[in-house]
């Protein structure tokens, strides 16, 4: 009975990060970015919001060491000095590069 309760976690967590991967897409495509092709304050607090739901539902899926790397590529995606050109490219690289877990 336990491996079918973790099983379910499991997938539970596996849907939530595709979600929260979609809607930070979806923020970063929808942005109007400013001059400096950085997103204005509400676009960003939401960004920040969705990676920190990424970053805790993550942590039950990914193993330790590609786990950390993950980290570094939100650390990446939430950088607000990239521009939003940036962090569009790195979800998208996210996406393909964590496939395997996500």
């Amino acid at each position: 009975m336990e491996f079918f309760g973790e099983e379910t976690i499991f997938n539970t967590a596996y849907h939530c990060i595709t979600d929260v991967t979609r809607n930070i897409d979806r923020i970063l495509t929808a942005a109007q970015p400013s001059k400096d092709d950085a997103l204005y304050y509400k676009d960003y607090g939401l960004l920040l919001a969705e990676t920190h739901v990424l970053r805790q539902v993550s942590k039950r899926v990914l193993p330790g060491q590609v786990y950390r790397e993950f980290l570094v590529d939100v650390q990446e995606l939430i950088d607000i000095k990239t521009g939003v050109t940036r962090q569009k490219s790195v979800i998208r690289r996210m996406q393909w590069g964590y496939l395997k877990w996500l």
